[in-house]
């Protein structure tokens, strides 16, 4: 698989996609078994003239070898196909039905241009399917049909807008808020596709940013705020967090000067905390950008599921992964750093630059040459406002929950998870809906709540779902670094 779009072994793949040609696992060699491993490692003290030289030896191993080889071969290329026509198969679903050719799109002409096998990665792939649907058809006198056609997803170029924007990029959570040996019921729930159920249910900034000297709460908007002071008290997860040497403080109060989104400032609001805004970018047109691309692939995930759950056969875990992947590359690209390479040739070290050799990301030595990759970074910009946007979100999203459950009871979040005693994750589900923001001005539907309770048996987008894992014996010492004792046996 030279694009690395799927995992698991090659075997597991061949039963997923159901292809022809299968795995060899076993050979039967002068009436003696032996496995496919056991073939490779038949001789393994030998190197690789040698080996040859055995194999032609013993033609009944020779034979076998290359029967082996030709079988994965085969294989991987029918699990490849097979693969790429389901995806496209999929992503045909965007386009306009055949039944109402008259209303053929100039996203219909960019989809169909779209080929995965001509795709470097999948997350490549996915980025060029959002950009192939928003494609628009503009006026244009020196094109041959007076139309040229564009992607309808602004990038900012200038580079001062570009880089505040950038500022405003908080990421996700993760953050021991209690420290120390914990021997109650303490349990994990995660919310179901965070960045995806963002993605799809809310909208983003859509068109030409403008600058401003003052709050628009009808508009989405990134802001410089100065003398922030966050709303709960200290010692719990606030809903901003300081930007330290050592990284990011979710606990600190006061904030001399940040770039936050308007999701951030209504946030911080409710809870009771307070800004001085000085200047910032709003745009007056949004839009649901993802939706429609990610339900293509959200809804054969959920399908999956479904036949996972009812132990169909036609259950495919490769390819429930690959649409997993999809949605949530889909949000990397966003935020993606474009970068160029050049690669330099020099005969000896010493005559290359002590600013090359800094920025210098691989020295190779071939033919008496020294070949020099260097990385710097393209003028080429992605749209990052949405990303920053996809993030404001999510952490919106999960804070809400924090709300549900009670800050000052959220042991330790990671991302998407949230870490409490059973007793307080319970809370999840039934709670008091009062308690969540619920921005709806920037919500499609008014009456689509993301603030959902707990489902052990539905899983929604946005659903927290409590993990099955319960630990009587943990231990929270810092970010990343905790324990939690499995003592269910």
């Amino acid at each position: 698989d030279t694009y690395n779009f799927l995992i698991g072994s090659l075997s597991s793949l061949c039963a997923n996609f159901k292809v022809e040609t299968k795995k060899i696992t076993h050979f039967t060699i002068d009436n003696v078994e032996i496995s496919s491993m056991g073939l490779c490692l038949a001789r393994e003290e030998l190197g690789p003239s040698e080996y040859v030289d055995w194999l032609n030896e013993n033609p009944e191993y020779k034979n076998a070898y290359i029967e082996y080889c030709e079988a994965d071969c085969k294989s991987l290329c029918e699990v490849h196909q097979k693969f790429c026509q389901q995806m496209e198969n999929l992503v045909s679903g965007l386009r306009t039905p055949e039944s109402k050719p008259d209303r053929f799109l100039p996203r219909d002409t960019a989809l169909m241009n779209i080929k995965i096998r001509e795709c470097v990665t999948l997350p490549s792939y996915s980025n060029k399917v959002l950009k192939a649907y928003h494609t628009i058809a503009e006026p244009c006198m020196k094109s041959k049909n007076n139309k040229r056609y564009s992607v309808d997803i602004h990038s900012i170029a200038d580079d001062k807008v570009f880089s505040d924007v950038k500022k405003a990029k908080i990421g996700s959570i993760s953050h021991v808020a209690q420290y120390g040996h914990f021997t109650d019921r303490v349990g994990c729930a995660d919310v179901v596709s965070l960045y995806v159920s963002a993605m799809i249910n809310y909208v983003f900034p859509y068109g030409e940013e403008e600058y401003v000297t003052r709050y628009y709460s009808e508009y989405l908007g990134i802001y410089r705020v100065t003398e922030l002071v966050n709303g709960f008290n200290d010692g719990v997860i606030q809903d901003i967090p300081a930007s330290t040497k050592d990284g990011r403080d979710w606990e600190k109060k006061c904030i001399n000067e940040v770039w936050i989104t308007n999701i951030d400032i209504e946030r911080i609001r409710k809870h009771g905390g307070s800004m001085n805004i000085q200047e910032g970018y709003i745009w007056r047109e949004s839009t649901p950008v993802f939706r429609n691309v990610l339900s293509v692939v959200t809804n054969e995930k959920q399908r999956q599921d479904i036949l996972k759950s009812q132990k169909d056969k036609q259950y495919n875990p490769a390819m429930r992964e690959c649409c997993k992947l999809f949605g949530n590359s889909l949000f990397g690209k966003q935020l993606e750093t474009s970068v160029n390479y050049d690669w330099s040739s020099f005969r000896n070290l010493a005559d290359v630059s002590p600013e090359m050799m800094n920025n210098a990301n691989r020295i190779t030595h071939c033919n008496n040459q020294y070949y020099i990759k260097t990385v710097s970074e393209s003028k080429r910009r992605t749209p990052v406002q949405l990303g920053v946007f996809i993030l404001a979100y999510s952490r919106n999203l999960i804070q809400g929950y924090f709300d549900i459950i009670g800050r000052e009871r959220v042991i330790a979040t990671e991302t998407d998870s949230i870490y409490a005693t059973m007793e307080n994750l319970n809370r999840l589900k039934k709670p008091d809906m009062s308690m969540v923001y619920n921005p709806n001005q920037w919500q499609i539907d008014q009456d689509l709540n993301m603030f959902r309770h707990c489902h052990d048996y539905d899983k929604q987008l946005g659903n927290m779902e409590i993990e099955p894992f319960v630990s009587h014996d943990s231990y929270f010492l810092a970010k990343k670094t905790y324990g939690l004792l499995d003592m269910r046996d």
